[in-house]
């Protein structure tokens, strides 16, 4: 194992605690993990970190939606709620179906069990693919949190 020099920046690293990427295959969540312990200087135990993300993968699929989009009544509006019981900030969705040059929205925050109303379309051969990106605080220091989904 690594000698480990416990300075401001392993305790600040060590406060955001290791992202555990829940889109893609449970192979390319342990090498993510995995290199985020090695950045740490810590040598990971292999095992361990394979648990720990199916530990984790799993309690994902049995949460709640991270986001809820809805589109009532047509396809002019898509509505994204924050079922959680958090605030998101610095909210970013991308998807071809939004209506505007960069096919993305910012929303500064979007406040627990709160609903946005997007602007799009839906049209023949328009990919329904939506990618939102999102912080856990307000002042971004954590990193960024991802989700796609696509719509039926």
């Amino acid at each position: 194992m690594a000698d480990i020099e416990f300075n401001d920046e392993f305790f600040n690293r060590l406060e955001k605690g290791w992202r555990i990427p829940l889109d893609g295959t449970e192979h390319d969540a342990i090498l993510a993990v995995k290199r985020q312990f090695e950045e740490m200087g810590v040598t990971p135990d292999d095992a361990g970190i394979a648990q720990m993300v199916r530990e984790a993968r799993s309690a994902a699929l049995a949460s709640p939606d991270m986001w809820e989009l809805s589109q009532p009544g047509g396809n002019a509006v898509t509505y994204l709620r924050n079922p959680s019981d958090n605030n998101r900030y610095n909210v970013v969705v991308r998807s071809q179906m939004i209506r505007n040059r960069e096919q993305q929205v910012t929303l500064p925050v979007v406040y627990a069990q709160a609903q946005e109303e997007l602007d799009t379309i839906r049209a023949f051969g328009v990919d329904t693919r939506v990618t939102i990106t999102w912080h856990e605080r307000q002042d971004e220091s954590d990193d960024p949190q991802q989700w796609s989904t696509v719509l039926p």
